[in-house]
C-alpha cells in the first residue's frame, strides 16, 4: 500500500477518501449476455439513444464500426429490431446498437481458475495481470489504468492521471468483488467468454481513471 501511495503522489494522483458505488452504467455489463455474429460479411453498429431517432436500424443511425461473422459480443437490451452489443479486441472498445438479427446468443459456461490467469488488455490505457493468489482458489490482480494519455500536451505537463490495483479475491461463478486502497476502490469483476469485464467505482486512482470495460487476454 505504502509504494501505491508514494506512487500516487509523485503522479500527482489526489487518494480519494469514502466509499463509493459502481456506476449503474458500468454495473449493467457484468450482467450482459453471450452473443456471436451470425449475419455474413460486415454488420454495422447503429448509434445510440442520445442521438435522435436512434437506436434504429435505419441509416440514419448507422456508424462506420463494424464486426464480422464469428465475432464474440456482448449484449444487452432490446429496442424494436435492435439489440445494445459492445465489442472489444483489446485495442479498442465499440460500443452501439446491433441488428437483432445478426446476431444469435451463445452459452455461457462457468471459467476455471485457469481460465482467469494472463495479461488482460482493455487498450493502451489499461491492462491487468491475473495470476495465483498464493491459496487454493484465490487470484491476484494487479494492473494499471491512465487517463488522458493520448493527450501530448498532458504528457509534458505531466498531468496524466494514474491508477493502479493490486489487491486478491476469491471467484465464484465467474464472477468476483474486489477492494484496493483501504475500501475505497471497488471492483467487480466477471469472466465470460472470451473477455474479462471490469466495473469500478471511479477511486482506483486519479480524477477520470477507470479500470471498467471489456478486456481480452494478450497472453
Amino acid at each position: 500500500m505504502r509504494a501505491k501511495l508514494l506512487a500516487c503522489i509523485a503522479f500527482g494522483i489526489a487518494i480519494p477518501s469514502g466509499a463509493q458505488t459502481i456506476p449503474p452504467k458500468e454495473a449493467a455489463l457484468l450482467d450482459a449476455k453471450l452473443g456471436k455474429v451470425t449475419a455474413r460479411g460486415r454488420t454495422y453498429f447503429y448509434k445510440n439513444i442520445d442521438t435522435a431517432g436512434c437506436p434504429a436500424v435505419t441509416p440514419a443511425c448507422r456508424t462506420t464500426a463494424y464486426v464480422v461473422t464469428g465475432d464474440v459480443v456482448l449484449l444487452g437490451r432490446v429496442r424494436g429490431g435492435a439489440i445494445e452489443a459492445q465489442f472489444g479486441n483489446g485495442v479498442r472498445e465499440t460500443r452501439g446498437w446491433l441488428p437483432l438479427s445478426a446476431v444469435a446468443l451463445i452459452p455461457i459456461t462457468v471459467p476455471s481458475l485457469s481460465d482467469w490467469r494472463g495479461n488482460w488488455v482493455r487498450d493502451d490505457e489499461a491492462n491487468i495481470d491475473i495470476t495465483s493468489g498464493g491459496r487454493p482458489g484465490t487470484l491476484s490482480f494487479a494492473g494499471t489504468a491512465l487517463w488522458n494519455s493520448h493527450d501530448p500536451e498532458a504528457r509534458e505537463r505531466g498531468s496524466v492521471h494514474v491508477g493502479q490495483i493490486d489487491t486478491k479475491g476469491t471467484p465464484r461463478a465467474g464472477r468476483v468483488s474486489l477492494v484496493d486502497f483501504d475500501g475505497d476502490c471497488k471492483i467487480r469483476a466477471r469472466r465470460i467468454g472470451p473477455y474479462l469485464v471490469i466495473a469500478d467505482n471511479y477511486f482506483c486512482g486519479g480524477a477520470s481513471v477507470t479500470f471498467s470495460g471489456i478486456y481480452k487476454r494478450r497472453r
